[in-house]
């Protein structure tokens, strides 16, 4: 056998090795930020929870909880968040049924925050079987049956990047027959607008929308816009209920648009019309501010956006109660 140089030892110290202890606990379920959606194997989408406040207070302490928080809060986000919720619209609010790809409706919630709308509804399949989270919906699609398999789905950095959206908008899981989830919005004052390819839809360049600046008095203000599944629109029984419908123009050989593409267009129309207009604002004239506008819901607004942007998730919790502000959990 050959000999080793004389420059090196002869006999070499046996190596060691620092590696962590093993746990027999589990590992903590993975968290709205730490969750990686691009992750591969294949991510579920229903182990991100969507993200929602650590805590809630009583609507008489939300004042206080803000001015708590406040100093724990740079500056420049503080300032960002009270630009965001100065142009937000909370007349107008959209509606999924059935949506059967997540990255599609991740994708329409990025486009919803960027046009200024603030309430999104979920419309949970008939006889499907959810959890509370109204996000891990989007993965349960038209067919129940689709309930019997984990939910699981290869996700694009894009679609991360969308989803994070989310947690700025007030995004909420309608269940129950669609019958009592519309006729819950127009007790609310809302006019209730599906999009159809339908004979008996209106062009969307066309559309009377309620609440649009110029608009005759006496029309309410507020409207949501159904958007169907991808796959066989908006549901006859839904489509029966609502107040009118319209449809975007096609010159090609498609028959529809994919359901963010259609998101898109909508909102841009909507906004083209004046419908999106911020809550309130200012002109020439003067300051001016819309009938639907709800001072409360602000305010809880920007108490959530503030909760989301401390750096931990309990930091919250933590603070209003050295504040002595009761928590609602």
């Amino acid at each position: 056998p050959r000999s080793l140089p004389r420059s090196l030892p002869r006999s070499l110290p046996p190596l060691s090795y620092s590696a962590r202890p093993r746990s027999s606990s589990p590992p903590p379920p993975p968290s709205w930020s730490s969750f990686d959606y691009a992750a591969r194997p294949k991510a579920a989408f229903d182990a991100a929870p969507a993200p929602r406040p650590p805590c809630l207070v009583p609507a008489a302490s939300v004042p206080a909880a803000i001015s708590a928080l406040r100093p724990f809060v740079s500056s420049p986000r503080q300032e960002l968040l009270s630009e965001v919720l100065e142009r937000r619209c909370w007349e107008v609010c959209f509606l999924f049924e059935s949506p059967a790809n997540p990255s599609n409706v991740y994708a329409c919630l990025r486009t919803l925050d960027s046009f200024g709308v603030q309430s999104v509804l979920i419309a949970e399949p008939p006889g499907a079987q959810l959890s509370d989270d109204p996000l891990g919906a989007l993965d349960a699609g038209a067919d129940p049956s689709r309930q019997a398999r984990p939910p699981s789905r290869r996700v694009s950095k894009a679609t991360k990047v969308a989803a994070g959206s989310a947690q700025w908008l007030d995004v909420s899981l309608k269940r129950g027959p669609l019958e009592e989830t519309v006729g819950e919005l127009k007790e609310g004052g809302w006019e209730v607008l599906a999009t159809a390819v339908d004979e008996r839809a209106t062009d969307v360049r066309e559309v009377d929308w309620p609440g649009r600046r110029g608009a005759p008095p006496g029309r309410g203000g507020k409207v949501c816009v159904v958007m169907g599944n991808e796959e066989s629109g908006v549901s006859a029984e839904l489509l029966s209920l609502c107040d009118g419908s319209f449809f975007l123009p096609m010159r090609g050989f498609a028959e529809s648009y994919n359901l963010s593409v259609a998101a898109s267009l909508t909102c841009a129309y909507m906004s083209s019309a004046g419908v999106l207009a911020p809550s309130k604002g200012k002109e020439e004239g003067g300051d001016w501010e819309r009938a639907g506008r709800d001072e409360q819901r602000e305010r809880e607004t920007e108490l959530r956006w503030l909760m989301t942007s401390l750096p931990k998730a309990n930091m919250a919790e933590q603070i209003l109660k050295r504040a002595g502000i009761e928590i609602v959990m």
